[in-house]
């Protein structure tokens, strides 16, 4: 009877228990870390150098945002919060934006033109980006002077569109 071990068996056995360790560990199911929040620009977007007011996007803006407080939930519930301080903040110039597309547009004509004008911001492929979008736009809004909004909004509503 021989009593001890052969280096060769005890390297082979190591050996085996090393690629099973590798193949298990490869075999692993690893989990994709969480997704970061969305980052939001919460620097004012500066207006252009000698631009105009546009009513009519300061109204397209406001309709834009107003889709997304309504359509918007989970981490985005805070932005009807915003939407309503908006309404606040701007009384005054959201009041001129009306009026300004009551001037151009009769009364069934206004009627349909904001019907359209919900419908084609509530048809979102990604509501997501969309979402994200309107939280950026309304820290902007709410960070601007009216003459800052007037002035912006057109390219607001450019940004709005494109996140649709």
């Amino acid at each position: 009877m021989r009593i001890g071990f052969s280096f060769e068996g005890s390297a082979r056995s190591a050996m085996a228990v090393a690629f099973a360790a590798l193949f298990l560990t490869s075999c692993a199911q690893r989990q994709a870390p969480p997704a970061p929040p969305p980052v939001v620009a919460t620097i004012p977007q500066a207006p252009p150098a000698n631009a105009q007011p546009d009513m009519e996007a300061v109204w397209h803006v406001r309709s834009a945002l107003n889709v997304g407080a309504l359509s918007c939930r989970g981490q985005y519930e805070v932005l009807a919060g915003q939407y309503n301080r908006l309404l606040d903040q701007y009384e005054g110039l959201l009041a001129q934006a009306y009026k300004f597309e009551e001037s151009r547009l009769a009364v069934n004509e206004l009627d349909r033109h904001l019907t359209q004008l919900y419908n084609h911001f509530a048809n979102q492929r990604s509501p997501q980006n969309y979402c994200q979008t309107v939280q950026t736009i309304l820290a902007r809004a709410l960070a601007a002077d009216d003459h800052g909004f007037s002035v912006s909004a057109s390219l607001w509503l450019t940004d709005l569109e494109q996140a649709l």
